[in-house]
């Protein structure tokens, strides 16, 4: 089984709004996301429509697919942030969970957040709750980037109802998808339902794989599975598999 190095969970970026990946950090639907992607991929991202770039959907969004909303109910950034890092959640409750980070007005410190999608678990549960901070020249390494990302995404810090449950992080979503689907379907599609990536941080969509694989080995050994394969289709973020509707 891969491990991440420690110069991997070192890593921390130099800057959060003078970077490439800016372009996708304040725009919050996941499909228009992969469709800028794509069109960045083929070299026609100049075609694409203007609404596709603003940070709002600005089109109907009722009666729209589960997939095709999934992100565009999150809360709005505030007027300085960006995003650096999501959760991705699909199946029987899609959802997305965004991490956030932006900075005072001198420049001293980065506030970093959780937001989430609007609607289902996340009732009631205020999205502006800060989880963090560090200062502007020591952003979050990678590996304080994952404890963020395993304090925000579980039960605990989701559920309004069960304030005293324990926090799981992205196991809490995975045992989620095998109490709604059951132990019939295959544990790596349950472990691939949950995904974590980052612009800014390339390790995160790695531990987020490592993490499903574990996950999939304990939970095998618990209710008393073969052990999984080494991979699953699905494990990581599929881009260019799919047909684009633009270029």
């Amino acid at each position: 089984m891969a491990i991440l190095t420690q110069r991997v969970l070192g890593f921390r970026p130099n800057d959060y709004w003078d970077h490439s990946a800016a372009i996708y950090a304040r725009i919050k639907g996941e499909r228009r996301r992969w469709v800028i992607d794509g069109a960045l991929r083929r070299g026609c991202v100049h075609e694409l429509p203007a609404e596709t770039f603003s940070e709002t959907h600005r089109g109907e969004l009722d009666g729209r697919p589960p997939e095709e909303l999934l992100g565009e109910r999150l809360p709005d950034l505030g007027a300085g942030e960006v995003e650096i890092a999501r959760v991705v959640i699909r199946g029987a409750d899609p959802a997305v969970i965004s991490i956030r980070a932006d900075r005072t007005r001198d420049g001293q410190r980065v506030t970093v957040r959780a937001a989430f999608e609007r609607g289902g678990v996340f009732a009631g549960r205020d999205p502006t709750a800060t989880l963090a901070q560090c200062r502007a020249s020591r952003l979050p390494s990678l590996s304080e980037l994952i404890e963020i990302i395993e304090r925000s995404c579980g039960a605990q810090s989701l559920s309004a109802d069960a304030p005293g449950t324990p926090s799981e992080g992205l196991d809490f979503w995975r045992e989620r998808s095998l109490l709604q689907l059951g132990p019939a379907v295959r544990l790596q599609v349950h472990a691939a339902a949950v995904h974590a990536r980052s612009d800014y941080y390339s390790g995160l969509a790695a531990w987020s794989a490592l993490s499903a694989q574990v996950w999939s080995v304990r939970k095998a050994e618990e209710i008393g599975l073969p052990p999984p394969g080494p991979s699953a289709p699905g494990l990581t973020e599929r881009r260019d598999d799919q047909p684009h509707r633009y270029c």
